[in-house]
Protein backbone atom coordinates (compact mmCIF):
# COMPACT_ATOMS: atom_id res chain seq x y z
CA UNK A 1 0.00 0.00 0.00
CA UNK A 2 1.08 3.42 -1.02
CA UNK A 3 -0.63 5.91 1.45
CA UNK A 4 -3.57 3.89 1.84
CA UNK A 5 -4.27 3.21 -1.82
CA UNK A 6 -3.94 -0.84 -2.58
CA UNK A 7 -1.24 -1.39 -5.19
CA UNK A 8 -2.31 -4.09 -7.64
CA UNK A 9 0.48 -6.17 -9.29
CA UNK A 10 -0.85 -7.23 -12.99
CA UNK A 11 -0.25 -10.54 -14.21
CA UNK A 12 1.04 -11.40 -17.48
CA UNK A 13 -0.49 -14.94 -19.20
CA UNK A 14 2.14 -15.91 -21.42
CA UNK A 15 1.54 -18.25 -24.37
CA UNK A 16 3.58 -21.73 -24.03
CA UNK A 17 6.29 -21.71 -26.42
CA UNK A 18 5.96 -24.66 -29.23
CA UNK A 19 8.53 -26.27 -30.57
CA UNK A 20 10.07 -25.45 -34.11
CA UNK A 21 8.75 -27.52 -37.22
CA UNK A 22 11.19 -27.84 -39.99
CA UNK A 23 9.82 -28.77 -43.55
CA UNK A 24 11.45 -31.81 -45.44
CA UNK A 25 13.34 -28.53 -47.34
CA UNK A 26 14.70 -27.05 -44.94
CA UNK A 27 15.85 -29.91 -43.56
CA UNK A 28 17.57 -30.86 -46.78
CA UNK A 29 19.19 -27.56 -47.13
CA UNK A 30 20.74 -27.65 -43.34
CA UNK A 31 22.40 -31.30 -44.53
CA UNK A 32 23.43 -29.78 -48.00
CA UNK A 33 25.14 -26.72 -46.25
CA UNK A 34 26.43 -28.94 -43.33
CA UNK A 35 28.28 -31.66 -45.66
CA UNK A 36 30.00 -28.78 -47.54
CA UNK A 37 31.63 -27.86 -44.53
CA UNK A 38 34.97 -28.60 -45.13
CA UNK A 39 36.37 -26.47 -42.12
CA UNK A 40 36.39 -27.32 -38.17
CA UNK A 41 34.35 -24.90 -36.65
CA UNK A 42 31.96 -24.37 -39.98
CA UNK A 43 29.25 -26.82 -38.86
CA UNK A 44 29.19 -25.58 -35.01
CA UNK A 45 28.78 -21.71 -37.15
CA UNK A 46 26.09 -23.41 -38.91
CA UNK A 47 24.34 -24.69 -36.22
CA UNK A 48 24.63 -21.40 -34.28
CA UNK A 49 23.07 -19.65 -37.16
CA UNK A 50 20.62 -21.48 -37.70
CA UNK A 51 19.53 -21.97 -33.94
CA UNK A 52 19.72 -25.83 -34.02
CA UNK A 53 21.65 -28.56 -32.08
CA UNK A 54 24.14 -31.52 -33.29
CA UNK A 55 21.31 -33.62 -32.32
CA UNK A 56 18.92 -32.21 -35.11
CA UNK A 57 21.94 -32.98 -37.79
CA UNK A 58 22.25 -36.56 -36.35
CA UNK A 59 18.43 -37.37 -36.31
CA UNK A 60 18.04 -35.15 -39.90
CA UNK A 61 21.35 -37.32 -41.60
CA UNK A 62 19.38 -40.82 -40.06
CA UNK A 63 16.40 -40.05 -41.51
CA UNK A 64 17.63 -39.09 -44.65
CA UNK A 65 19.76 -42.55 -44.71
CA UNK A 66 16.65 -44.76 -43.65
CA UNK A 67 14.70 -42.36 -46.51
CA UNK A 68 12.01 -40.28 -44.57
CA UNK A 69 12.94 -37.42 -46.09
CA UNK A 70 12.44 -38.33 -49.09
CA UNK A 71 8.54 -38.82 -48.03
CA UNK A 72 8.77 -42.48 -48.73
CA UNK A 73 7.89 -43.38 -45.31
CA UNK A 74 4.69 -42.84 -43.43
CA UNK A 75 4.88 -40.82 -40.28
CA UNK A 76 4.55 -42.38 -37.26
CA UNK A 77 4.22 -46.06 -37.00
CA UNK A 78 1.10 -48.50 -37.27
CA UNK A 79 0.82 -51.88 -36.02
CA UNK A 80 -0.34 -53.86 -39.16
CA UNK A 81 -3.38 -56.35 -38.11
CA UNK A 82 -3.54 -60.28 -39.22
CA UNK A 83 -6.60 -61.57 -39.07
CA UNK A 84 -6.01 -65.32 -37.96
CA UNK A 85 -8.30 -68.25 -39.33
CA UNK A 86 -10.36 -69.06 -36.03
CA UNK A 87 -10.38 -72.80 -35.34
CA UNK A 88 -13.68 -74.58 -35.30
CA UNK A 89 -12.52 -77.55 -33.22
CA UNK A 90 -10.01 -76.74 -29.85
CA UNK A 91 -7.09 -77.71 -29.91
CA UNK A 92 -6.94 -81.55 -28.21
CA UNK A 93 -5.11 -81.58 -24.59
CA UNK A 94 -1.93 -83.55 -25.00
CA UNK A 95 -1.63 -87.09 -23.44
CA UNK A 96 0.86 -88.20 -20.88
CA UNK A 97 1.79 -91.75 -20.55
CA UNK A 98 1.10 -93.36 -17.11
CA UNK A 99 4.81 -94.49 -16.95
CA UNK A 100 6.58 -91.16 -16.01
CA UNK A 101 4.62 -88.40 -17.64
CA UNK A 102 6.29 -88.72 -21.31
CA UNK A 103 4.69 -87.47 -24.21
CA UNK A 104 2.65 -90.15 -26.18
Amino acid sequence: MVEGVPVVLETEVVAKAQSRRFTVAEKLRVLRQANGCAKPGEPSALLRREGLSSSHLASWRAARQRRELAGLAPHGRRLALVARPRTTQPTPPVALAADGGHLV
